[in-house]
């Protein structure tokens, strides 16, 4: 296998390895490691110091090498290539406009695979005259000196070009799979499942067989039956639901309308998932999510002898029907869960892992746009850790409990269909209104870590501002408390209210004392204008920082309708890249959205899961905006790469 010493920016390259041009001398490079910036603790009561936190610095090498060529003319155009490479190198992390990075491709001869590294300085100098053998007379340059200033670590990929997207897992994932790549995930979590699904022939007023099961169907079909005006698809669930996940192998070819409409007890009614422009416009096939805000007047009602929650997708007009779009590759399903995961043997390396998280709008609602984007990364205490807390139907051993003026409200938009409301009918002052209890220390030691509070909670009636919010955080009876917040909206869905920052220590590490541990998140509520708004709580929000964490935000751009938001540790770019179409690289905006954490890195062979949160800017976070998430890496090496 062929030595390889190229700086290049995809296009232009320079070898530091040729018989004719430069050449690398005996001895000419020693590759240097990372040195780390460090801020140090120290203190007269202890011995030596300690690290609180570091960083690595950018390596500088120098490269000695002999220069060649048929004439000075060629050695002039061969150093002005270089130099080009050199602004180049600059240019790319100092202007927006420059999108190829320069960097060095570097392989031994036993070496089985290439390593690269970004450059951001280029420096040539000359270690001999000019003016004297054996340049001139001659066309040799026997000493020019070559220094490179590059990032920290070696990487698995060319920097600027996105590699093959990594396989992610969820809980809800069905098998087969039709793209194991791209993962949905929802913005809260439930249990409800597609239990039946059938299309209907309006002509002969004939159902098909369940396709609830069928990893392959043609929308509108029964037994072959050409769509037309009033036929229907329906899907089926006993709980309500938000969204559906279908993988579109084959695209609608025509003109035509169609509505999705669920039932409110007396009729059919129209829904805001928008199938018409998902399915009929749809651009590209692949993996997508019709989501939905759901209502509460949504109701059971009996199609083909199954009485269940109901969403239905009808054609009303038809001008040209060319192809039927296509299901296929897996069933049909709800995520369910705000999470996706990473497994073990999906990273190698022996330093954090470069990330670029790409995650891809889903609603087609124009009413529910997103504007900020909240992930967190956990590797630890999968048994018994969820990011969200309901106000019913949690996992074993979780005991809720009800405050002061607040009871069960079934409601047909929070997880589940229930929720609970406070009607601060007897007291209006600052008190609990509801809490959810962990007793079970064995349990409680998986929640060990820090985390960013969320509750998402409702104010009905009033005006903005009559009902305030604070949380608390009870461990073994210390107690650990946020402000007073006053809500934003009244009667606009569930609307996220952030607490701040806990951290949550196993109960042992508190009080030994103590038999048995405990753990109990707490909502405060009080009202400014009597008995006047109600209010009803939806989830509790646990997103853990102290591994992984993703947070952006945008005061000008939202995501919907299929738009895509992709936050870069450095595969393309440092930094956020909105994507109007993520499917099409040229509907992209540099840095629309500010990234208000560290870029994502991650540990190599960790089992980790991305917990998500979507919401507006104004708080107001509806059930139906969840999304499709995909994961890019590039491996990091301190030295060699090898085989890996």
């Amino acid at each position: 296998m062929a030595r390889v010493i190229t700086l290049t920016n995809g296009t232009s390259s320079v070898s530091l390895l040729e018989t004719d041009g430069f050449q690398l001398g005996t001895g000419g490079w020693k590759q240097r490691s990372a040195r780390k910036k460090v801020t140090w603790s120290t203190s007269l009561f202890s011995e030596g110091r300690s690290p609180i936190i570091s960083a690595p610095e950018n390596v500088v090498e120098t490269y000695k090498v002999r220069l060649t060529g048929t004439n000075h003319n060629d050695i002039s155009d061969q150093i002005q290539t270089l130099m080009r490479l050199a602004e180049q190198a600059t240019l790319f992390h100092e202007k927006q406009r420059y999108q190829s990075p320069v960097y060095l491709q570097v392989q031994t001869t036993n070496e089985s695979n290439a390593r690269y590294s970004t450059v951001t300085l280029v420096y040539g100098d000359f270690s001999s005259s000019l003016y004297d053998p054996p340049f001139d007379p001659g066309n040799e340059v026997n000493e020019f000196e070559i220094t490179i200033e590059r990032e920290p670590y070696w990487r698995s990929g060319a920097p600027g070009v996105l590699p093959t997207a990594i396989d992610l897992v969820s809980a809800n994932t069905p098998s087969p799979e039709a793209d194991a790549t791209k993962q949905a995930f929802a913005n809260y979590r439930g249990t409800a499942v597609i239990s039946k699904i059938y299309s209907y022939d309006a002509s002969t007023a004939t159902f098909s067989s369940d396709l609830s099961a069928s990893t392959s169907f043609s929308f509108f079909e029964v037994s072959g039956s050409t769509p037309a005006v009033g036929d229907i698809m329906y899907f089926g669930s006993d709980t309500p639901f938000f969204e559906v996940v279908f993988n579109i192998s084959t695209k609608f070819s025509g003109t035509a309308t169609i509505v999705d409409e669920y039932w409110n007890g007396a009729a059919w009614v129209a829904n805001e998932a928008d199938f018409d422009r998902g399915l009929i416009e749809q651009v590209t096939d692949g993996q997508m999510i019709f989501s939905f805000r759901g209502d509460p007047a949504w109701a059971k009602t009996t199609i083909n002898g199954q009485n269940l929650q109901w969403l239905r997708i009808r054609i009303t007009v038809i001008t040209t029907w060319t192809t039927t779009p296509i299901h296929s590759g897996q069933v049909v399903y709800i995520s369910n869960n705000p999470y996706f995961e990473i497994e073990n043997d999906q990273i190698d390396g022996d330093v954090n892992a470069l990330a670029m998280l790409l995650y891809e709008a889903q609603q087609y609602t124009v009413n529910d746009i997103v504007d900020n984007v909240i992930f967190g990364g956990k590797s630890r205490g999968f048994d018994n850790f969820v990011s969200r807390i309901n106000a019913d139907n949690n996992p074993t051993a979780w005991v809720r409990s009800f405050g002061t003026d607040t009871s069960a409200l079934s409601y047909r938009v929070a997880p589940d269909g229930n929720a609970a409301q406070c009607t601060f009918a007897t007291d209006q002052t600052l008190v609990e209104r509801f809490g959810a209890e962990l007793p079970d220390l064995d349990r409680i030691i998986d929640w060990e870590g820090l985390y960013q509070i969320f509750a998402r909670v409702e104010q009905v009636g009033g005006s903005a501002g009559d009902v305030s919010v604070k949380f608390e955080l009870d461990m073994n009876d210390v107690l650990n408390e946020s402000e007073t917040i006053a809500l934003q909206n009244v009667g606009s869905g569930p609307e996220v209210v952030s607490f701040g920052q806990f951290s949550i220590l196993a109960s042992g590490v508190l009080d030994f004392e103590k038999a048995f541990g405990s753990l109990e998140f707490k909502l405060y509520a009080k009202s400014d204008n009597g008995t006047t708004p109600n209010m009803i709580f939806y989830d509790f929000i646990i997103m853990p920082v102290d591994e992984v964490n993703i947070s952006v935000s945008s005061i000008d751009r939202s995501l919907v309708s299929q738009k895509a938001l992709s936050v870069d540790s450095g595969i393309l770019r440092e930094g956020t890249i909105f994507y109007n179409h993520p499917r099409n690289d040229n509907y992209r905006v540099i840095i629309p959205f500010q990234l208000r954490s560290l870029p994502p890195k991650i540990e190599p062979r960790a089992n980790i899961r991305f917990y998500g949160l979507l919401f507006k800017s104004d708080g107001t976070s509806y059930n139906n905006v969840g999304g499709l998430a995909q994961m890019y890496i590039h491996e990091r090496w301190l030295h060699l790469r090898g085989s890996e």
